[in-house]
């Protein structure tokens, strides 16, 4: 029974790890990824922001930038 309750809480723990709050570090790879992204469809004016935040659960993400235009390519088919 020992054992269960300790695998339990071991769970937990790593449930609650996984709905941590970014690290500084993970946050600027992640825009950096995200800004090279919106790069390839954009051109970008001033700095891309990026946010998260834990919302009942779930992650509620946003991504704010401007752009000076949209680029356009064409689909071949």
């Amino acid at each position: 029974m020992k054992k269960n309750s300790a695998n339990l809480s071991r769970a937990k723990r790593m449930l609650e790890a996984d709905k941590s709050p970014m690290s500084e570090e993970c946050k600027a790879l992640a825009l950096s990824d995200i800004t090279k992204t919106l790069k390839e469809y954009f051109v970008i004016a001033g700095d891309v922001k990026f946010d998260t935040t834990l919302q009942s659960g779930r992650y509620a993400v946003r991504i704010v930038f401007d752009a000076d235009r949209i680029k356009n390519f064409a689909v071949l088919k």
